[in-house]
């Protein structure tokens, strides 16, 4: 016992090899962009989001489809929120455009895009890549007695420097 012949020591080696060189993959692959965007040590290049905005409020929003025009309400003591985005990357690998990222806070109430984001037709999630830019339009429903509102991004694992301008 203890004792392997020359096949099997061969064997395990290359096991083992694998193994260290699947580690190495899946690091390289999948963890080293996290851990390097989120590192608070600094860089000599600047990265930056700069997301740049217009909104409008809205008591009806009209799209069209496949068999014609259609026209959707709000809920209930509630308005469209509509929101044209302009997205910029800045020495990003990426930044995702994931409507699910976005939110609107109104009256301290922290509200996700509204699905009538997909009935006009006019965004896409992609991943805007360094020096990119992406124009779209999101969706919210806020308070109708709302009066200003803030736009945030969030998304898990990467914190990205973000400038907002409303404009």
């Amino acid at each position: 016992m203890g004792q392997y012949t020359a096949k099997q020591t061969v064997l395990i080696v290359a096991f083992v090899l694998i193994f260290l060189f699947s580690l190495a993959f899946v690091f390289n692959q999948y963890l080293r962009p996290y851990l390097e965007s989120s590192s608070s040590t600094p860089t000599s290049e600047s990265k930056e989001i700069t997301i740049s905005y217009t909104a409008l409020k809205k008591n009806t929003i009209i799209w069209s489809g496949g068999f014609g025009s259609y026209s959707e309400q709000p809920d209930l003591d509630k308005v469209f929120l509509e929101v044209n985005i302009t997205i910029s990357n800045n020495g990003y690998d990426s930044f995702s455009t994931n409507p699910f990222y976005f939110y609107a806070i109104a009256d301290n109430i922290k509200y996700n895009h509204d699905f009538n984001t997909y009935n006009l037709n006019m965004w896409e999630t992609v991943d805007v890549l360094d020096g990119g830019t992406f124009h779209g339009t999101l969706v919210f429903q806020i308070p109708e007695s709302a009066s200003s509102f803030t736009l945030g991004y969030e998304v898990y694992f990467i914190t990205y420097d973000i400038v907002w301008n409303k404009m």
